[in-house]
């Protein structure tokens, strides 16, 4: 109801993915023309010359069953001496997916929620990213860790692949067993490949998800607008 009100009333009405787009064009054709694709932006930082963490594994976000942390742990049962991994952001299920990763023998390590400006600086000390959500919007994390340059992990969701060209910026990988862990593995034997998405996923994430960018559309779209009404 609210969502219908607001595209019966507003000029415009946004949203963040082209999968969402999609959809409220079509629940909604009546509205269709007030629809618009605005995705998130990131801050666009300096390049840095931190050395990454080649053996730690970095993933952001609430810990609840949306973000799948569950499936993460299981994938990498049994590197407890191998590979480490960090987990930022708080929630409810953190108790569980604590004995969980004791249980399966994972190296997992909850660090709370950090304030943003200190993410950006975070992520680039890591090589791996992942995300193992079952369902997202336009996922600002995602678009961050590719900016800081991270070999970006993502599920095999829409909005997802919307974001990343599997092996060309990032890793897509499908939400089974060993799926996500096959991809990993492939990656971190592969130097060249490692390096082509860091470099690819970066100058993707600069070139069209800067604020500069998002601020000229919604310039526009205000322009647009007031010519509408004079």
């Amino acid at each position: 109801l609210l969502t219908l009100l607001a595209l019966r009333y507003a000029d415009y009405f946004t949203v963040t993915s082209n999968t969402d787009f999609k959809r409220f064009t079509t629940n909604y054709p009546k509205y269709k023309n007030k629809i618009l694709y605005r995705p998130n932006w990131v801050s666009i930082t300096k390049s840095s010359s931190i050395i990454k963490h080649e053996n730690r594994i970095i993933s952001v976000g609430r810990l609840v069953e949306q973000k799948n942390y569950e499936y993460l742990i299981s994938e990498f049962k049994d590197t407890y001496d191998e590979i480490e991994i960090d987990i930022i952001g708080d929630g409810a299920n953190k108790e569980e997916l604590l004995r969980q990763s004791k249980k399966m023998n994972v190296n997992m390590n909850f660090l709370g929620k950090i304030q943003n400006e200190r993410l950006l600086n975070v992520l680039k000390e890591y090589k791996f990213f992942i995300s193992c959500s079952t369902y997202e919007g336009n996922p600002k994390t995602i678009l961050e860790a590719m900016e800081a340059g991270c070999i970006t992990f993502v599920s095999d969701i829409p909005n997802h692949k919307e974001l990343i060209i599997d092996e060309v910026d990032g890793l897509v990988f499908e939400l089974k067993e060993n799926k996500l862990r096959e991809k990993f593995n492939m990656v971190k034997n592969d130097i060249k490949l490692s390096e082509k998405i860091s470099t690819n996923g970066s100058y993707k994430i600069k070139n069209n998800y800067s604020l500069e960018k998002s601020v000229e559309m919604f310039f526009n779209d205000f322009v647009d607008l007031s010519r509408k009404n004079f």
